[in-house]
C-alpha cells in the first residue's frame, strides 16, 4: 500500500506540489487565527456561591448557611463535584460542571437553585453572590495607582468610581478586582452614655437612619399639555445631612437628633489585609 502511495505521487508530481502548496496556505491561515496565551486557562468550569454573615463563626456558618446552600445544589444537571468552604462570617460554596457545560448556562442553573433556598437563611446573611466569571489563571493584567499628592482613601475612591468603570468597557474583561487602599464610609460613632440619657436604643438609631435615606413619589401634576413630577428629596448626601435625621420627635420637647447622641465622620472600612507595592508602603 505504501509502495503504491509513494509510486502515485511520483508519476503526479506536479499534483502533489499543488496539495503541498494547498496545506501550507491553509496551516499559515489557521495559524494566524489561533488564539496564543502565554498561560492558558486549563480550570475547570465551576461556579462560586459567596455568602456574607456578619458575626457568625465558621461553626454556625456551616451549620446555617452551608449546608443549606450544598443541600440545594446537590444533583445539579452536569455537576461534577461540590465542595465549600467555611469561614467567619463567610460561606464560599463552589459546583464543578463537566467541561463541556456552557459557563453562563451553569450559571443560570445555580441562579435558579439558590432562589429555592435563600427563604432558609439567616435574617444575619446577605443575599448569596456568584462569584465573577474567572480562575486564578483567568488574571491577565495587575496595574498599581500611585499619588504623592493624594491619599490612600482618594486614590481607592479614584479607582472605584473612575477608572474601574471604564475597564469594564474593555471586551473581554470580565470583571476588575480591587484590593488595597482606604474603602471610605460614613461612620456614626455613637455615644452611649447619651443614647441612655435620651431613652434610645442603638436598633433605633439604624431604623431612623435607614428609614431617612430614601426618597419619595408623589405622582405627577398636569398644567395644560405639561407634567410636572412629584417627588420628596430624602437621600442622604453628606455628614450635615446625617447629624440632620431625626431619631424621635415628641409634642413636649424638641426632636433628637443624631448629632445629639453620635458623632458623624468620615472614614475608612475595616481592613482585612494589606497590599504593598515592591514591598514597600500601602
Amino acid at each position: 500500500m505504501l509502495a503504491r502511495l509513494i509510486e502515485a505521487s511520483i508519476r503526479m508530481r506536479y499534483a502533489m506540489v499543488v496539495v503541498l502548496a494547498l496545506l501550507l496556505a491553509g496551516g499559515g491561515w489557521a495559524m494566524s487565527r489561533l488564539p496564543v496565551d502565554a498561560m492558558p486557562d486549563v480550570a475547570t468550569v465551576q461556579v462560586s456561591v459567596m455568602t456574607k454573615a456578619a458575626g457568625l463563626s465558621p461553626i454556625e456558618v456551616e451549620r446555617a448557611i452551608t449546608i443549606p446552600i450544598e443541600n440545594s445544589l446537590n444533583g445539579i444537571p452536569g455537576g461534577d463535584e461540590l465542595r465549600s468552604v467555611s469561614r467567619a462570617g463567610l460561606s464560599a460554596v463552589t459546583v464543578v460542571f463537566k467541561d463541556s457545560t456552557d459557563i453562563w448556562f451553569a450559571r443560570q442553573l445555580v441562579l435558579e437553585r439558590l432562589r429555592t433556598v435563600q427563604g432558609e437563611l439567616p435574617s444575619t446573611a446577605e443575599t448569596p453572590e456568584l462569584s465573577p466569571v474567572s480562575t486564578g489563571l483567568g488574571e491577565i493584567f495587575q496595574f498599581v495607582v500611585r499619588s504623592e499628592h493624594h491619599s490612600a482613601m482618594q486614590l481607592r475612591t479614584l479607582l472605584d468610581w473612575e477608572i474601574l468603570p471604564k475597564l469594564r468597557q474593555v471586551p473581554g474583561v470580565v470583571e476588575v478586582n480591587t484590593m488595597g487602599g482606604e474603602l471610605k464610609q460614613y461612620q456614626v460613632l455613637i455615644d452611649r452614655s447619651k443614647l441612655k440619657l435620651y431613652h434610645l436604643t442603638l436598633t433605633e438609631v439604624v431604623e431612623r437612619l435607614q428609614a431617612a435615606n430614601l426618597n419619595a413619589g408623589g405622582g405627577y401634576l398636569e398644567r395644560g399639555a405639561e407634567a410636572f413630577v412629584v417627588r420628596g428629596e430624602g437621600m442622604i448626601r453628606g455628614e450635615e445631612d446625617i447629624n440632620s435625621v431625626v431619631l424621635r420627635a415628641d409634642q413636649e420637647g424638641p426632636p433628637v437628633l443624631v448629632k445629639h447622641v453620635a458623632s458623624v465622620k468620615v472614614g475608612q472600612a475595616l481592613p482585612y489585609g494589606v497590599v504593598t507595592y515592591n514591598g514597600e508602603g500601602e
